[in-house]
């Protein structure tokens, strides 16, 4: 599912300025990245068939909402863009004590930034919160939804990471101990935040910090390779590619990370996740892939994958100290 090129200028153009070409050039990398990524919701035959969603059948805003709440969930909006309401999904643990901080962990979901909603990360969030955690999945802006590009998807993805934080005492959460993740799209936000300085909503409160404390990832994007970049758009892609790709941000004291990736994977290469494990590892951090033999992409959202990266992420978090290891 390739991402077009052409795009509408977002409406905050005061934080682009020299970058307007770049963010058209955002979209056209992002389609080396990530081409189809199949939702755990179906689309409708024509479309599916096509391999690409009409703007009538993408998700709403609110996409999933309705399923989320009625599984649990405590809604909040997080951010308003135009008149547009930014919502994330909170399951709490059912012990957890008035005044009581919890680890936590935020989900974004994948899509290619064009589908997708929050509730494909429901069965994930109900097994972390039964295990004490406060487990979240939140919703960014896709394209053609007030006019965003891929930037403004992962600026979306900070802000959701510092509203958490700024409202840790609210929702019972340890702010120091906030792992992030997600799948394919969701899982470069989850990096993007990690690793990448610039590209913050002005809006957001820069004080508090958007870096994870641990990675949760399926199936991610990690990089943009300088190749595709110059194919689409010669050297000011190379450049912009240096300022937006993870890959080429990991330094010391990153967070530590899990990735579950299939090896056969043709929308995101296993191979790219290679890459950054090894240079996580070359700058002196944590990074474990758990490699899943002959899977495409997306395997995670079926069974028996879901259940077992699920149990492998649980090992992962009991390993960082956010969770007790199961009897």
């Amino acid at each position: 599912m390739a991402i077009p090129l052409a795009w509408k200028a977002g409406p905050r153009r005061r934080l682009w300025g020299p970058l307007a070409f770049a963010s058209v050039l955002v979209f056209a990398l992002a389609s080396a990245v990530f081409s189809a990524q199949p939702t755990s919701e179906p689309a409708s035959a024509p479309a599916k068939a096509a391999g690409k969603r009409s703007p009538s059948s993408r998700p709403s805003a609110g996409a999933g909402r309705e399923k989320l709440t009625s599984s649990g969930a405590v809604d909040y909006v997080y951010k308003k863009v135009g008149d547009m309401e930014l919502r994330l999904y909170v399951f709490s643990p059912a012990d957890r004590k008035s005044g009581e901080r919890r680890p936590a962990v935020l989900f974004f979901h994948g899509g290619a930034f064009i589908s997708g909603d929050p509730s494909s990360y429901i069965d994930q969030c109900k097994h972390f919160s039964a295990r004490g955690m406060v487990a979240i999945t939140a919703a960014y802006r896709l394209k053609g939804q007030q006019n965003a590009n891929v930037l403004d998807s992962c600026m979306d993805g900070k802000s959701a990471i510092r509203w958490v934080r700024a409202h840790a005492e609210e929702l019972g959460v340890d702010p120091d101990r906030l792992a992030v993740g997600g799948g394919s799209a969701g899982g470069f936000i989850a990096v993007f935040a990690a690793f990448i300085e610039k590209h913050d909503d002005p809006d957001d409160d820069l004080k508090i910090s958007c870096v994870p404390n641990a990675l949760v990832l399926f199936n991610p994007g990690v990089e943009v390779t300088e190749e595709k970049a110059r194919q689409k758009g010669g050297e000011e892609g190379v450049a912009l590619v240096k300022e937006i790709s993870p890959l080429d941000h990991v330094g010391k004291d990153a967070p530590p990370a899990i990735i579950f990736h299939g090896t056969a994977d043709t929308t995101v290469p296993f191979e790219t996740v290679l890459r950054f494990q090894k240079k996580m590892q070359e700058t002196g951090n944590r990074c474990e892939i758990v490699p899943y033999e002959g899977r495409k992409h997306s395997f995670f959202n079926k069974e028996p994958d879901k259940s077992d990266t699920i149990q492998k992420s649980d090992a992962f978090l009991v390993g960082l100290g956010y969770l007790a290891k199961q009897e």
